[in-house]
């Protein structure tokens, strides 16, 4: 079965999807943010792991290196939306894709910085050095007790293909995804009402 990465793993949606894929065989590593509530994954029998793109940069923390690779990227707004109009137009036992852009990473760091007025990624790092990189944070987390920033999965991951089509979405339920930027917009709002940055 193929690997999936669900971020906002830890929220009613992505929790029982977790559960779901699991559920489903599916190999499932769940994304969530650093001291979030994780009981709506009791029982999750995948891989947990801790990150928040957006908060590192708030905090400072320049994101300048990018791997290689990409992936589909939708605002969560979006896919409330098309799971309602599956539900009110979709074809029963028809499958939809509630994707968004597919984006490189370059291209998704490129517009978290946009939005926080962070400096855009600048640095490529080849997938020979992101393994070397991800190996040594792996051993001194082992060290450490601490969580590495990058293990050798993530690097995996980032050469998968992660892009989807969402036109049958589009054309059977009238999905019109907003700019990934937008949720980006969104989420930073958040943040600032929140007073965590």
């Amino acid at each position: 079965m193929p690997r999936i990465l669900v971020t906002g793993a830890n929220g009613l949606i992505g929790s029982n999807l977790c559960h779901k894929l699991g559920e489903l065989g599916y190999e499932v590593t769940a994304m969530v943010r650093e001291g979030s509530n994780l009981l709506g994954l009791e029982g999750f029998e995948g891989r947990i792991v801790r990150g928040d793109i957006l908060q590192k940069i708030l905090n400072g923390r320049r994101i300048t290196p990018y791997v290689p690779g990409g992936m589909c990227v939708v605002g969560v707004d979006d896919v409330v939306d098309g799971q309602i109009a599956a539900l009110e137009f979709g074809v029963t036992g028809a499958r939809y894709i509630l994707g968004g852009e597919n984006l490189t990473f370059k291209e998704l760091f490129g517009q978290i910085a946009e939005v926080v007025g962070a400096s855009p990624p600048s640095i490529r790092v080849p997938l020979w050095s992101a393994r070397w990189a991800a190996a040594i944070l792996e051993m001194l987390s082992s060290l450490t007790g601490r969580p590495p920033v990058l293990t050798k999965a993530h690097v995996v991951s980032a050469t998968l293909p992660h892009y989807f089509s969402i036109e049958r979405a589009k054309r059977e339920l009238g999905y019109k995804p907003r700019p990934v930027i937008d949720a980006i917009r969104k989420s930073y709002e958040w943040y600032l009402r929140n007073n965590l940055i």
